[in-house]
């Protein structure tokens, strides 16, 4: 891919996970989609999609206080095909994002979600990480007219998305209660405690296996599967 060529998607399943566990266990994230969101100076509820970088819209593991998104307005169907050339300053959404038809995210209407509002009983689809890749590739491009390659992306971003891939494993293995009670975001905060001990969110640039090891001891030592 050269500078300036925006990504068509192939398809939904390259974009979009909308396993019912994913809704329910993976970290909030960039391209989340939430309905009936609360959002001062806004007269309604609004639908929005999660804009900020992973970076930016939390500190470890849990959300910053006012989460940057961009509103979901009613809007003509867009093809994948026609994405390229398609008008720069929308991401057009399709029925598999699971806020209805004739939907896209308006690229210029940012909004700041409180953190609390963003509950993952309202969420509605997350993006797999190509879909995220694309998401930025595009949301950069509507502010800046410069389509960054996805390779340059996955460099800047992909171990925060490792460390995301590693806390949904966490999830998966460790809770089984009630969406955003104070038991999930206890077990949250205790994998945010053991990624900041020894340094091992900074060590997932270096030595992502090694990290991966050690959460699935963790993971095995808390469920009391340790082996000699």
């Amino acid at each position: 891919m050269t500078i300036g060529e925006l990504i068509a998607p192939e398809g939904d399943d390259e974009l979009f996970d909308c396993e019912e566990e994913a809704l329910a266990l993976k970290p909030v994230m960039t391209g989340d989609i939430f309905v009936g969101v609360t959002v001062p100076g806004e007269p309604d509820p609004v639908d929005v999609m999660v804009a900020g970088h992973p970076c930016t819209i939390r500190m470890g593991a849990v959300l910053a206080e006012r989460v940057p998104c961009a509103g979901i307005v009613n809007h003509q169907s867009v093809p994948y095909h026609r994405w390229p050339t398609y008008d720069k300053n929308h991401f057009p959404l399709s029925d598999a994002a699971g806020v209805g038809a004739n939907q896209c995210v308006a690229l210029w209407d940012w909004l700041a979600a409180p953190a609390e509002e963003l509950l993952r009983s309202r969420r509605r689809a997350t993006l797999q990480d190509q879909g995220i890749y694309i998401f930025l590739q595009r949301l950069i491009h509507s502010l800046a007219r410069f389509a960054p390659p996805l390779s340059i992306l996955r460099e800047a971003s992909g171990h925060v998305l490792a460390e995301a891939e590693l806390e949904y494993t966490w999830m998966l293995d460790l809770f089984g209660g009630e969406l955003d009670s104070a038991e999930m975001r206890a077990l949250i905060g205790d994998f945010d405690a053991f990624m900041r001990t020894d340094n091992r969110r900074a060590l997932l640039r270096e030595d992502r296996k090694r990290v991966t090891a050690q959460v699935a001891a963790e993971i095995a030592r808390r469920l009391g599967n340790e082996t000699d």
